[in-house]
């Protein structure tokens, strides 16, 4: 009797380790999975960084090269076209409508 309950002692245990044993590999390969898809997200991110970089690169090199060799005034400050009509806006500035008859 005590041989058996010896074994069964003994099964349980090699059970239970076993058991233990497989929970932890489990978790590893979760966590390595987790951490892999975490390290993939980066990657994704550091090449759209990359992408949205190489492209304002791109715009800034085009509009330098266009400015180059197509060059065109460009004033130093913001200022009101002097070929529009004023009347347009001081009719309209009101919201109201000019009615002259």
């Amino acid at each position: 009797i005590d041989a058996v309950r010896y074994e069964n002692a003994r099964n349980t245990c090699d059970i239970v380790n076993a058991v233990k044993e497989d929970g932890e590999k489990t978790r590893a390969v979760l966590i390595a999975n987790q951490i892999q898809d975490l390290r993939d997200k980066l990657a994704d991110r550091d090449r759209d960084l990359q992408t949205a970089n190489f492209q304002l690169s791109q715009q800034a090199q085009s509009a330098t090269l266009i400015g180059t060799l197509r060059p065109y005034p460009q004033p130093a400050y913001i200022t009101n076209s002097p070929y529009q009509s004023i009347a347009a806006n001081v009719a309209g500035a009101c919201g109201c409508t000019y009615n002259a008859g």
